[in-house]
């Protein structure tokens, strides 16, 4: 009866305050912002803030008079009795003490308090060990209790165990599972580590994830003749209801990959506290709604429910339901889609998609598939449906030639209509397997299929390439029947600078939005919403890369990659802009991180092997380089080579060479994305307009002991790469022997004569050096005007200088940094030190092993032609398999921060 009325007063006092904003209440003293070592990043800085605000948590003075938390710091058991007696109300306890161990102990009075409260019954010997660092099965236990003292029943028995289950204690392993399934603490690699010491971090983030739970109140969902809602169509925009009403918004969402680096999307690397460090940035950055492409793993459902839990302000998600991609594909011809094979092998997909999403799940081992125990019902932060990918134009046309006359689908929930071609009615019989399967739950959500440009259902006669306006796939011909409230949008990827109409349309090229400014992304926007009257639209791929390469170019300079962060930021922001002002429901941002596994068609022949892609970043590939978060190489930020002019970061190296040369000292280092270099002058400073910093780079062997753009100078180890710093103004280049030159080697036959060629190029010890180019577009015909577009690349070995993510090279007083991406320096896959072979001498382009780089650098006035000879530094370094990274969020992460704010109802 005594635990009862303390329970009874405790909760009365927790539950009339709201989930969050009455925390702070009770510390009017409190600081509303977090401590400086608990960045907004860091995966608990919402906890923390929340319990610093309630005063359950306080930091300690440093020696610099600043007040910090030490997240990583241990909790005593004395310590973690006073924050739970602080964060659930308990009165302080003036009672005896049941342990002879406490006595005066200043934690007594709080101890007694959890002691009354039956949180704390202590050790054996009738002690409480005050000053014992507290562990994660004890902290899970104790809180665990105070949610099954606050009347909540414990949770239906799962199936899960830890990797480490036999290490939990037989006391404490039913409370440590009842606390995951609350989504309590925080898991890594799926360990639980209970006999590890909990960290402060720890103890906050677990006692604000108990405090939600005692707090949590139902989520608004709207129940109409046994169906449940959230989300609907409600006069041509996707509504949110709030408890009362519906109200339309306009969603700011992002795309979420299914990898990081050193791992494919088939392997589902990212763990759940990634997810749970995610979301909370994600929210951060403004964002309503997070898409994502397929069934992930049981804790991305779990992660995304625990962290909503007690939100009011929850983070949606899009459930991306896979495509038999492949199968559509098949050899490149495209195959039928009304096949029974790829019918079915889809129709499974969506099955396990909705019982994945309702918690209702139990899926075997599937290679390159999520599989496990779903026991987490998240539909009520499901925002919609989102079917299938990008449709193979092969495919559709087969699958429409195939079934001439085909009678159109009519489902219970979604039907074809007349016009609707076979492709379409193919469509509408999966949207209408996704109602089927999800009315077994009682559930509704809006439904889409995923499409794109090169399918939508408008005609562009400057197109060049035929396959890329060869079908239509038009979400008009087919809908939701009145049995589908929820109802049904359109979906489409749409970028600024593919396909190529959107370069050569004379419509789209003076079309101007509502600012007045000539804007083509807004003028396809302008024209596609016109041509799909009555329903949503969202823009579910959009964005630019931060890339040192580049694969398109496109109108505006909305190119495909050469961004900075902040040009890819502001770029992302202003087609979020566009999306907004043409009036559509919503903009998915294309992507959340980095994905170092992706490769793009003009740098797709020169990594070698393709299966190793995942272990280094390409910083030449566009497609790995969209996320507004970067996988960086390095455990930690401190690990990283900044273009700075400062050299504190070189002088933690264990990875470098150093070297003497007349003038300067060199060190040489690495990482997964850059080979290093760092000149330092023994008297002055750098002066690049008197004087020049030329470097050799000897990567395989066969190469030139002279360089024509290097007059005088001879290399002791023939050189395969030449690099010329000279100063700003675009001064500074990388070259290249013209008998490596992929570039000559791939394209001089295809470029309309664009890339010359000459005989001589075939011989490296000539010494003929060539510009560092991709191609960016061949030769083109656009079929209406007849006008002749010329083959396009470009020269990525200009060496841009500053401290942006484009810069190559910083100098500053007596000091120079350069950076080299691995891939321009021949590099197809540093991991395994591979290079591609002289491409003359194999007659192809093919891998072969490197034994690391031989730098040869020189300093020199700018008017010295004398004769030298340069020696060598060899630089290696052995084999990784398993890539080293850590997170930053880039510039443009901010700049989105800062936009989608401003986007709130749909116009």
């Amino acid at each position: 009866m005594y635990k009862s009325r303390i329970w009874t007063a405790a909760l009365a006092s927790l539950l009339a305050l709201s989930p969050l904003g009455a925390l702070s209440a009770t510390a009017a003293d409190a600081a509303n912002s977090n401590f400086p070592d608990v960045p907004k990043s860091y995966w608990a800085s919402d906890a923390i803030l929340k319990m610093r605000e309630a005063g359950v948590v306080n930091g300690a003075t440093g020696s610099d008079g600043v007040l910090y938390f030490n997240p990583n710091g241990s909790v005593t058991r004395a310590e973690f009795a006073k924050m739970i007696t602080d964060a659930l109300h308990l009165t302080k306890s003036t009672s005896a003490q049941k342990f002879h161990d406490v006595g005066a102990h200043w934690g007594a009075s709080y101890i007694s308090a959890a002691t009354d409260g039956g949180l704390i019954f202590g050790y054996e010997d009738s002690t409480y060990r005050p000053e014992n660092r507290i562990t994660r099965e004890e902290m899970a236990v104790m809180l665990q209790r105070a949610i099954r003292h606050g009347n909540l029943a414990d949770k239906p028995e799962s199936s899960f165990k830890f990797n480490d289950d036999s290490s939990i204690s037989d006391w404490a392993r039913q409370d440590v599972y009842q606390a995951y399934q609350r989504a309590l603490p925080n898991i890594t690699d799926n360990n639980f580590e209970p006999r590890r010491n909990a960290t402060r971090a720890e103890a906050a983030y677990m006692i604000y994830k108990t405090l939600n739970a005692l707090n949590e109140k139902p989520h608004p969902v709207q129940e109409t003749n046994g169906i449940k809602q959230i989300t609907a169509v409600k006069n041509g925009h996707i509504a949110l209801f709030d408890g009362t009403n519906w109200n339309t918004k306009f969603w700011n969402g992002v795309n979420l990959g299914a990898t990081t680096p050193g791992h494919y999307p088939g392997e589902l690397s990212p763990t759940k506290q990634d997810y749970l460090r995610w979301f909370q940035q994600m929210k951060a950055m403004n964002v309503d709604l997070v898409r994502v492409y397929t069934i992930l793993p049981p804790y991305f459902y779990e992660a995304l429910d625990e962290f909503n839990a007690g939100r009011t302000d929850p983070l949606y998600f899009l459930q991306g339901i896979w495509s038999p991609e492949e199968e559509l594909i098949a050899d490149g011809n495209g195959a039928d889609a009304l096949s029974s094979a790829i019918t079915n092998q889809f129709k499974g997909e969506i099955v396990d998609a909705v019982h994945a999403v309702h918690g209702d799940l139990s899926r075997p081992v599937m290679p390159g598939h999520a599989y496990g125990t779903f026991r987490t019902d998240a539909s009520k932060y499901l925002a919609g449906w989102l079917l299938g990918t990008e449709w193979f134009p092969n495919a559709v046309k087969l699958t429409n030639d195939n079934h001439p006359g085909m009678q159109p689908y009519s489902g219970t929930y979604f039907a074809a209509k007349a016009n609707a071609t076979p492709f379409e009615s193919w469509l509408a019989q999966l949207l209408d397997t996704v109602g089927t399967e999800e009315m077994k739950f009682g559930w509704q959500h809006p439904v889409a299929f995923t499409n794109w440009v090169t399918a939508d259902p408008l005609k562009h006669p400057e197109e060049p390439f035929p396959e890329e306006d060869m079908v239509s796939v038009d979400p008009t011909h087919l809908g939701n029947t009145d049995k589908w409230s929820a109802g049904y949008y359109a979906a489409y990827h749409a970028y600024p600078y593919y396909p190529d109409f959107l370069r050569f349309d004379s419509g789209y090229q003076t079309y101007k939005d509502s600012t007045g400014a000539v804007n083509p992304y807004a003028g396809y926007l302008h024209d596609l919403k016109k041509q799909t009257p009555g329903l949503p639209i969202m823009v579910a791929e959009f964005g630019v890369p931060s890339s040192r390469g580049m694969a398109h170019r496109g109108p505006l300079d909305r190119n495909q990659g050469m961004h900075t962060e902040q040009e890819q930021g502001q770029i992302d922001a202003d087609l979020q802009g566009s999306i907004y002002n043409e009036g559509y429901d919503g903009g998915f941002v294309f992507s959340w991180q980095d994905e170092w596994f992706k490769y793009t068609w003009n740098t797709m022949s020169l990594t070698m092997p393709r299966d190793r892609r995942a272990f280094w970043f390409n910083r030449l590939t566009n497609e790995a380089n969209f996320g507004v978060v970067e996988m960086e190489p390095g455990k930690t930020a401190d690990d990283v080579i900044r273009l700075d002019g400062e050299t504190s970061d070189w002088a933690k190296r264990a990875n470098k060479t150093t070297a003497s040369y007349p003038g300067f000292d060199l060190s040489v280092s690495h990482d997964e994305a850059y080979l290093y270099l760092l000149a330092q002058k023994k008297s002055g400073n750098w002066d690049f307009s008197k004087e020049t910093f030329t470097a050799g780079f000897d990567v395989l062997g066969g190469g030139s002991a002279t360089a024509d753009k290097a007059p005088g100078v001879t290399f002791k180890s023939p050189v395969e790469f030449l690099l010329q710093v000279k100063g700003d103004n675009d001064g500074s280049r990388l070259y290249v022997n013209s008998a490596y030159d992929q570039h000559t080697f791939q394209y001089a036959g295809k470029s309309g004569g664009v890339v010359p060629f000459d005989p001589s190029y075939q011989d490296a010890a000539q010494g003929k050096f060539l510009p560092w180019k991709l191609a960016l577009s061949y030769a083109l015909k656009l079929p209406q005007s007849g006008k002749n577009i010329p083959f396009e690349d470009l020269d990525v070995g200009i060496m841009k200088t500053g401290q942006t993510s484009l810069s190559d090279w910083y100098a500053k007083g007596n000091v120079l940094e350069v950076r080299i991406p691995w891939m321009m320096l021949g590099y197809t896959d540093p991991s395994s030190l591979q290079v591609w072979d002289y491409p003359y001498s194999a007659g192809k382009l093919q891998a072969a092993q490197s034994p690391g780089v031989t730098v040869e650098p020189l300093l020199r006035a700018n008017t010295d032609t004398a004769p030298v000879t340069v020696d060598s530094t060899p630089y290696t370094w052995a084999k990784w398999d398993v890539p080293t990274y850590h997170e930053r969020l880039k510039d443009s992460y901010y700049i989105l921060q800062n936009a989608f704010k401003n986007y709130k109802q749909p116009k």
